[in-house]
């Protein structure tokens, strides 16, 4: 059963709170996504409206054996009326029809101003970066482990992805940012932002799933370089000063368990 629109949100988190509606979650996945629901605003914004559309439907929906009461015919009279029209029934329902009309296509404006909006808009590189440093890069959580990284990108993209952490370049994974932190810029919901720093240079860099995928475009800071990658189901940005990338390189998938 589809609870909610797909215009903005990406299929493994729909398919998630299908799900939870639905209360085919196993518990280990339920207590998964009851957790992120506590932290995640725009999650539970896509929740609610989920529950929102979904009493909408069950008030609007007319069952099909409804049948019209039979009344008494009454005894003194003998004047035999004509049967009514099957059409005069129909419109005992006409508003509950209409209802259920303009919640179809107020769904349906929704989803196609959202993909309509995010096809038009690109990411402003120097805009995202900016944010970051005048929040001193700080995270609003951090994976304590690769367990807990690969979690984090497997619920966001569908796909587990970890970091090389061998490699000439010195990398720090400073921690994740939801995308509420930019607020007032085209960043999709869907998208993940991790903090991280090469050699010390501090770089952000945008996660999501393919299907997802925008163009970032520079912006107004020439020292600024944008680096993309396509890893499996996800494409990966990195925003950095430095003259080549250092993290989204690092990303790899690991074997399945």
């Amino acid at each position: 059963m589809t609870h909610a629109p797909r215009g903005n949100t990406p299929g493994p988190i729909i398919d998630h709170i299908d799900a939870y509606l639905d209360g085919t979650l196993s518990s280990a996945d339920r207590a998964a996504f009851e957790e992120r629901l506590a932290r995640d605003p725009a999650l539970r914004a896509e929740l609610d409206l989920a529950r929102g559309i979904e009493a909408s439907l069950k008030r609007t929906h007319v069952p099909a054996d409804i049948t019209a009461p039979t009344l008494p015919r009454s005894a003194s009279s003998s004047v035999t009326k004509p049967p009514a029209s099957k059409l005069s029934g129909l419109r005992l329902y006409w508003p509950v029809i209409a209802a259920a009309a303009l919640l179809f296509l107020a769904i349906t404006a929704y989803q196609i101003y959202t993909r309509i909006d995010w096809k038009f808009h690109r990411y402003n590189a120097a805009e995202y970066y900016t944010m970051a440093a005048r929040d001193s890069f700080k995270p609003d959580w951090v994976c304590r482990n690769d367990r807990e990284f690969k979690e984090a990108t497997g619920y966001s993209t569908g796909q587990q992805m970890l970091v090389k952490q061998d490699l000439p370049a010195k990398i720090d994974l400073v921690g994740w940012v939801y995308s509420q932190k930019f607020e007032g810029t085209p960043l999709r919901s869907s998208t993940v932002v991790l903090y991280a720093k090469v050699d010390d240079v501090p770089v952000v860099v945008l996660v999501d799933s393919l299907e997802n995928d925008r163009k970032v475009r520079p912006g107004e800071d020439p020292d600024l370089h944008i680096f993309r990658r396509q890893l499996g189901a996800s494409v990966l940005y990195e925003i950095t000063p430095r003259p080549a990338p250092g993290v989204i390189d690092a990303f790899y998938l690991p074997p399945s368990e």
